[in-house]
């Protein structure tokens, strides 16, 4: 509870939200940030296009240092043509949350390579 105080005085517009649990009960709630129900197919659509289409798909949040180090690693083995970054700092179509409900991958980043996947920053193959 401090760290929240001391927080509070150094950026004097901070509010702290509570989590939501209804995520963490048995039978729903996980459906992501605006995400209604109906577009977990739009977005599985999407994210399935990607990986058909690009031989590396990246998830990512921009201040995450896990990230940066394997959009760095990502950009220099592969030309921007052939590599898709979706950054999700506010998520509101649900990604993580339809990444999770479908690999079973909590984490970012999420990297798909040559349609296999999902890989974090440690376990990404190193050659193409």
């Amino acid at each position: 509870m401090y760290f929240v105080k001391k927080m509070k005085r150094m950026v004097p517009n901070l509010t702290m939200k509570k989590k939501n649990r209804k995520s963490t009960q048995k039978g729903g709630g996980d459906k992501g940030g605006g995400d209604k129900g109906g577009g977990d197919k739009v977005i599985g659509d999407k994210i399935q296009k990607y990986i058909k289409k690009y031989k590396a798909v990246i998830v990512v949040k921009t201040y995450c240092p896990h990230c940066k180090k394997a959009l760095s690693y990502l950009k220099k083995t592969y030309e921007e043509k052939d590599l898709k970054v979706m950054v999700i700092d506010n998520d509101k179509y649900g990604v993580q949350a339809y990444v999770k409900r479908k690999y079973k991958h909590r984490t970012v980043p999420v990297v798909f390579i040559n349609g296999k996947g999902p890989y974090g920053n440690s376990n990404m193959p190193t050659k193409k």
